[in-house]
């Protein structure tokens, strides 16, 4: 896909490095005529020595009536990228008014106004025109310690869809290219650092940050004609982030959960979808080589190799010294396969040790801090399908799960009206490696598919997602339900 300006004059913000220096040589390439705009004079001298062809304006966008004065007088212009952008890094609690202003001022305020002045010499001259905003990911998802940040950019967004109403009759096109974490000389000193990257990448399903010219390319397809019938679009470049991220617009920024059985199976998904929703993830479970392999997999999240079966171990955690918590899965599950006439003490005790008096001191634990603290909380139990049908073999589990189903309901009634939902998932039969191997024989597997109307055995992202679900807000009115996620065996 060939594309030209010849005969074309663009202005780009933010275009003394990084990519906005990028922008300027690509369209230069591409046969425009640039003006290029940055507060840092020795910087855009280099980068009139490197393309000398350009023209530059030494102005600190920030300053209203500065950027008036100092481009009142660019003459026309066809294209505009408002690239100059500005992130400080705060939590919330800790971010002062400075910062806030100092964000607005470049990241809105900045391409408010010099998206009027070119779109006032566009119209004035009857000109069509193309205008790109540079926004980002975190316009669509919570990032840690980037409140401010986040939102200037989803004000970016906002602007551009209006701008985009308001100017599209004129034939202005108004579009946004939202990037992940790019490779920029500052973004590889920022994001070199394996164990902070690792969490990041691991949300990105192509499992790598930007490259500057793929950011560039999005720009100047939007730039171009080739674009259009494209105008009030926020256009990710960011390999899926937000896609994974996003599911369902959840995030749990400034959340901590406790999951138990984290280290394999469901947990291990149900963790890995927490931090990819921005928890923070307290990961318990019995096996520490396992953890072991989690932690490496994800560094942000704490492990806890620790047999929570055992009521003294529950009672011994120190939840203000793990970090409160407002999250709780209770996943751990065991299942032993016997015959009534067979069953032994040993088994009995064990799994309701680990199915339901786990789930039933845990949850005592986790409710008594969020009470004393007075906020709100999510639970959720990981039930089964056991629960409320009847399975060969599996008695003992089966009114273990059953027990999980009705203290969910008690606790729901009586944590409610303190803020905490207590809910319960219900799978099917998931193929997890342990459920592969279980039910890999068509001969056992069949006549338990021939039940299910969807004819399949369940996945663990899926319930993952319904448990993600139950923890979130979107979830604020479900309080005491059991939610089968069995692909209607429930319903034959």
């Amino acid at each position: 896909m060939e594309i030209a300006f010849h005969g074309k004059r663009a202005l780009v913000t933010g275009a003394s490095q990084g990519i906005g220096r990028e922008i300027v040589k690509q369209l230069v390439k591409c046969g425009a005529k640039v003006v290029a705009v940055s507060r840092n004079k020795n910087l855009l001298e280099s980068l009139k020595a490197e393309v000398p062809s350009v023209e530059i304006i030494v102005v600190d966008l920030s300053n209203w009536a500065e950027t008036e004065k100092a481009l009142k007088n660019v003459g026309p212009v066809d294209l505009l990228v408002n690239n100059a952008g500005l992130a400080i890094l705060e939590p919330i609690g800790q971010i002062p008014q400075e910062s806030v202003d100092r964000i607005f001022d470049i990241n809105v305020k900045a391409v408010i106004n010099v998206t009027q002045i070119v779109a006032k010499g566009l119209i004035a001259r009857k000109a069509p025109g193309a205008i790109v905003n540079i926004s980002s990911q975190a316009s669509k998802v919570g990032l840690q310690d980037h409140a401010a940040y986040c939102a200037s950019k989803g004000a970016v967004d906002a602007f551009t869809r209006v701008a985009a109403l308001e100017l599209g009759p004129h034939n202005i096109r108004v579009n946004t290219v939202n990037p992940t974490v790019i490779l920029t000389d500052m973004g590889k000193l920022g994001w070199s650092d394996a164990a902070k990257a690792g969490p990041m990448l691991e949300k990105i399903p192509l499992k790598r940050f930007g490259e500057v010219h793929e950011v560039v390319d999005a720009i100047l397809y939007l730039l171009s004609d080739k674009a259009s019938l494209v105008n009030g679009v926020s256009l990710l470049t960011d390999g899926g982030y937000v896609a994974v991220s996003s599911k369902m617009n959840i995030s749990f920024v400034g959340k901590q959960a406790l999951v138990t059985g984290a280290a394999s199976g469901i947990g291990k998904e149900i963790t890995q979808r927490l931090v990819q929703c921005n928890a923070k993830v307290i990961a318990v479970d019995i096996n520490p080589e396992l953890l072991n392999s989690l932690k490496r997999e994800i560094p942000t999240v704490t492990p806890l190799a620790l047999d929570l079966s055992k009521w003294e171990n529950v009672n011994n955690l120190n939840l203000l010294e793990l970090g409160h918590v407002d999250l709780l899965v209770n996943c751990a599950g065991v299942c032993f396969e016997e015959k009534i006439t067979e069953i032994t003490e040993r088994n009995v005790d064990r799994q309701f040790d680990v199915n339901t008096k786990l789930i039933i001191n845990l949850t005592r634990k986790v409710a008594s801090d969020l009470i004393s603290r007075n906020v709100p909380g999510s639970i959720v139990n990981i039930s089964s399908q056991a629960s409320m049908a009847g399975i060969v073999l599996q008695s003992v589990y089966c009114a273990t799960k059953g027990a999980v189903d009705a203290f969910t309901r008690a606790a729901a009634l009586e944590l409610g009206p303190y803020g905490i939902r207590v809910n319960s998932v219900n799978p099917t039969i998931i193929m997890t490696e342990m459920g592969r191997r279980a039910w890999s024989d068509p001969v056992k597997s069949a006549p338990m598919l021939a039940k299910i109307p969807l004819g399949r055995f369940g996945k663990v992202e899926e319930v993952a997602d319904a448990v993600i679900y139950l923890l979130s807000d979107r979830a604020s009115l479900i309080n005491g339900a059991c939610l089968p996620v069995d692909g209607g065996f429930l319903a034959n």
